[in-house]
């Protein structure tokens, strides 16, 4: 009898499903399905797939998988709302996005895009970061609030990684982050920051679901690339999960900053000042 629950299905396009709702009851999950297909149809949804698969734990239980598909395109509007300053944050968020975005379309795998991008929810999580702390402080505190954001329609931890390279080369700017998609030390140093980084995100979203499943048999949860997410380890019964595991990202993101500075050779950053957000888009401003 399987423990474990899979948080994602991979179909023939290489689409990708995530976990969405699971009941004993068959026809609570198929009316699940259809009330998300319905909600869809109204929000701009270019192609909208589904898969219900049946499990047995201590009892028989069916998950719901789904994915939506939006096309891949910014929206004028949203871009054109944007104070002078706001589209400085967007365009430097944007520009980092765009290249990974070439670079999988270059090696025949374009990016889909699964929800709609949210341009104003990007600044907010920069406007919402306490800024004049300690740099490494600082870019732990902007990566974590960028990835929790989830304003970009993919690959959010490459680009929210590279804005705190953005951040930190205003500092030092022949500063770089070594390639993490190269297989070696980086990679797999760095992997194990992302793939902690997404069992928060994933708990801090789905953890009342887990409280079920857990209830049900299931111990643990594998995510794509069979990153598990055991639920033992993590306390899914607490009051507020999206703060509780929030803050847990949080923390982890300023220690993964505090090592890149060490094992970069910047380590001087560690005790530096942040001067304020103003200073950081005036600095960012002047390499434009």
């Amino acid at each position: 009898m399987p423990e474990d629950l899979s948080y994602h299905r991979r179909l023939d396009d290489g689409t990708v499903l995530s976990l969405q709702f699971c009941h004993p009851s068959r026809e609570r999950v198929e009316a699940r399905e259809q009330h998300l297909l319905q909600e869809a149809a109204g929000h701009e949804v270019q192609h909208f797939e589904s898969q219900i698969v049946s499990q047995r734990y201590d009892q028989q239980i069916h998950a719901l998988y789904t994915a939506e598909i939006y096309s891949r395109e910014f929206p004028d509007e949203d871009i054109a709302s944007l104070t002078r300053r706001e589209s400085l944050i967007v365009e430097t968020l944007l520009e980092a996005f765009r290249s990974i975005e070439k670079k999988w379309e270059q090696e025949g795998d374009p990016l889909k895009w699964y929800k709609r991008p949210e341009l104003r929810r990007i600044v907010e999580e920069v406007t919402g970061t306490q800024w004049r702390q300690p740099v490494p402080n600082v870019a732990g505190c902007l990566l974590s609030n960028l990835i929790f954001g989830h304003g970009l329609p993919n690959a959010n931890h490459r680009s929210s990684l590279s804005l705190v390279e953005t951040y930190l080369g205003t500092f030092k700017p022949d500063f770089e982050i070594p390639d993490t998609g190269v297989h070696g030390e980086w990679f797999d140093w760095s992997e194990e920051y992302v793939h902690e980084s997404k069992r928060l995100l994933m708990l801090a979203r789905k953890a009342k679901m887990f409280r079920y499943i857990e209830d049900w048999g299931c111990t643990s949860i594998v995510r794509k690339n069979d990153v598990v997410a055991a639920f033992e380890d993590y306390n899914i019964w607490v009051d507020d999960p999206w703060s509780h595991f929030r803050q847990q990202h949080r923390e982890l993101s300023i220690e993964f900053v505090y090592q890149i500075l060490e094992r970069t050779e910047y380590d001087t950053l560690i005790g530096e000042q942040d001067p304020g957000k103003r200073v950081f888009l005036d600095r960012l401003a002047a390499t434009q």
